[in-house]
């Protein structure tokens, strides 16, 4: 008896050890600016900004939080908002705008980023194309999404 509960205490331990090393804080994914991918884009920080709120009411389920005054984006997704997503804004000239995508849910996450920029870069031409960006997800996200995940 004394084996088997010694058995299911290292399962829990071992169990308890591997959730507390997958679990993402805000302050990993703020701390993580710099894991993230970066891209520049021929667009002024406010205009960025807006589009990169549209990219995470498109990416999101949780609330978007805003610290536009500390130049980034924060927010949640998935099964008990556990992926965190963070978007830095750094002007590189008037007219140009660094774009930063920092997702994680345990480890920084450079797939997702990457759909995130794939994301903002078919906004950024549907807007230069002088079409209004749709406040829900559009469907025109599935192919995207289907070219990143095979």
């Amino acid at each position: 008896m004394k084996k088997k509960n010694a058995l299911i205490m290292s399962a829990i331990l071992l169990v308890m050890t591997m959730l507390v090393g997958c679990v993402t804080t805000i302050r990993d994914v703020l701390s993580g600016k710099e894991k993230g991918i970066t891209m520049q884009y021929a667009l002024p920080v406010d205009k960025a900004y807006k589009v990169a709120y549209t990219v995470l009411r498109w990416s999101s389920d949780g609330l978007i939080e805003d610290h536009r005054e500390e130049g980034y984006l924060l927010t949640a997704n998935g099964k008990y908002q556990s992926q965190l997503i963070a978007v830095w804004f750094d002007s590189v000239r008037v007219d140009t705008t660094a774009i930063t995508f920092v997702a994680a849910n345990g480890v920084i996450s450079q797939k997702r980023e990457q759909k995130l920029h794939s994301y903002y870069q078919e906004a950024v031409q549907k807007i230069r194309a002088g079409e209004k960006l749709p406040i829900q997800r559009p469907d025109w996200l599935k192919a995207i999404d289907a070219s990143i995940d095979n």
